[in-house]
């Protein structure tokens, strides 16, 4: 009996240890808002957006459609309207609001330039 009373007491002090109440875990924050359906694009005149942003991607893509026509024609276009020869990449795409392209010959690439 008298190792018994040591023991229980042992066990009883450990017992609320163990049932101690955790701190819940934090929820994720929120996501943004989905933009809704029908919604304007980016860089159209509904939605500046970041239009400088727009006009280098699309500037990137025409320097891709450059070089495929450059080695087709073994010549520069004249005019970025050309390159919708290339029927690799579809059409060009209109430069947004403020911008336009220009074909630099030097480096045989094509820039957007603001208006």
């Amino acid at each position: 009996m008298k190792t018994l009373l040591p023991v229980l007491l042992a066990a009883l002090t450990m017992i609320p240890a163990g049932c101690r109440k955790q701190a819940p875990t934090p929820l994720p924050p929120p996501l943004p808002p989905a933009p809704a359906l029908g919604a304007a694009p980016e860089g159209t005149p509904a939605n500046p957006g970041n239009a400088a942003e727009m006009a280098a991607s699309n500037a990137a893509v025409l320097t891709m459609m450059l070089q495929e026509y450059v080695a087709a024609n073994k010549r520069l276009p004249t005019t970025v309207k050309e390159l919708e020869s290339i029927k690799t990449y579809g059409a060009v795409p209109p430069p947004p609001p403020g911008f336009r392209y220009v074909i630099d010959a030097n480096k045989k690439q094509v820039t957007a330039v603001k208006q």
